[in-house]
């Protein structure tokens, strides 16, 4: 099981204490796959595009929530990874949104913080930073597999 993985729910986010579930994170069937990375930091975008660059996988990127908000209103990616603090709207705010409005795109919030707030009543997983590149080219290649 990896480490860097961590679902949580409410109650053991509020708690601080974690369920480890990569596999949900890893069996994705899409239909018409793509991630979408919302990160405020270019040097994301770049680490992402380089350890992806060999997987079926549709790669977009937003530099905040509402640039997101706006790409997801015109195509629906199948996962969404984004970063917690960026200016705006912060991550946590923007996957429950998405999660309120489209419940089955796979949401990801990544971030180095050790403590976020619950997410209310939303599947969303958190991906600790630092997570070793592998994780992340795994969790964006299962994407590209339908």
């Amino acid at each position: 099981m990896n480490p860097s993985l961590v679902e949580t729910s409410n109650k053991e986010m509020a708690e601080g204490s974690y369920s480890m579930r990569d596999a949900d994170l890893m069996t994705l069937t899409p239909h018409n796959p793509s991630v979408l990375v919302v990160d405020d930091d270019p040097l994301m975008e770049s680490l992402i595009k380089r350890i992806a660059k060999d997987t079926p996988t549709r790669l977009r990127f937003a530099y905040d929530a509402e640039e997101a908000q706006r790409m997801v209103e015109s195509e629906v990616p199948t996962l969404i990874i984004s970063d917690y603090q960026m200016p705006g709207m912060d991550g946590m705010s923007f996957l429950e949104r998405i999660k309120l409005r489209y419940p089955s795109v796979r949401c990801v919030l990544h971030t180095g913080f050790d403590k976020v707030r619950a997410p209310s009543g939303s599947n969303i997983h958190l991906l600790r930073k630092p997570c070793p590149n592998e994780v992340l080219r795994e969790l964006i290649a299962k994407v590209g597999i339908a």
